[in-house]
């Protein structure tokens, strides 16, 4: 599951014991990494969840809201929103891997 690897079959050593390794992906949050471990025949899998935690955020971007006019003293009529980020940014309304 290393590597973006969705679907593995993995046999079971003389002890019955089953092994596969894993890598969190890119994006950081509890319990929104999911693996399912199952046998044809044997009833529901079995469910992993792992959290992600952030890391230092490296870069700091402006996502949408800039450029804009309007009158002093009123609100503008898009909210300003800035991306901070340590892996991925965002550029030009898509996302892209560093």
């Amino acid at each position: 599951m290393d590597g973006g690897v969705r679907d593995v079959a993995v046999t079971t050593d003389a002890s019955g014991q089953a092994m596969a390794h894993f890598t969190l992906g890119s994006h950081a949050g509890a319990g929104n990494q999911v693996v399912e471990a199952s046998v044809a025949g044997f009833g529901p899998p079995a469910v992993f969840l792992a959290s992600a935690l952030p890391g230092a955020s490296v870069l700091i971007v402006v996502d949408s809201g800039d450029q804009q006019l309007g009158v002093a003293g009123q609100p503008l009529p898009r909210r300003l929103v800035a991306v901070a980020s340590g892996w991925e940014w965002r550029c030009c309304g898509d996302e892209a891997d560093r």
